[in-house]
């Protein structure tokens, strides 16, 4: 079952320039958008006083589907986001996608934390429920 603390209490921060990239791997989906062929945002952090390598940071941690990255530039009022509309999509042999602030409700009535950004899972291997915890590509899940 998924903890009931909110975002800021679970995510590690990590500094880099002027930049704070928050990290909470709870939520990781293993979705890929944390790296490139070349180097992840973990390894970019630490050279994110050179402006082309933030931005790229900024640009990966806000495409991350379950929002397990954030970035924050140091001053500034909101963390990094892309605006979505509320949606609810199923990704091909992966989690349902939660877009644009929907609330999350438990089973037993309880409401998580509402956030842009957030993966259901799908599969039925989660050990973080109703979340999804990337377990589908371990188990080889297709649907």
């Amino acid at each position: 079952m998924a903890a009931r603390t909110t975002y800021d209490e679970r995510a590690y921060p990590y500094r880099g320039g002027e930049l704070t990239m928050n990290d909470d791997v709870s939520v990781c989906t293993k979705a890929g958008y944390c790296g490139d062929r070349f180097r992840n945002v973990w390894a970019m952090i630490i050279d994110a006083a050179d402006p082309a390598v933030a931005e790229r940071s900024r640009v990966m941690s806000k495409h991350s589907p379950s929002g397990r990255l954030v970035t924050q530039p140091d001053g500034a009022a909101e963390p990094d986001e892309i605006d979505y509309p509320p949606a609810v999509a199923v990704i091909e042999n992966g989690p349902i996608w939660v877009r644009g602030g929907i609330q999350v409700v438990s089973a037993d009535g309880p409401g998580y934390e509402v956030r842009n950004r957030q993966t259901l899972c799908r599969c039925g291997h989660s050990q973080n429920k109703p979340f999804c915890d990337g377990s589908h590509k371990e188990f080889g899940f297709e649907g």
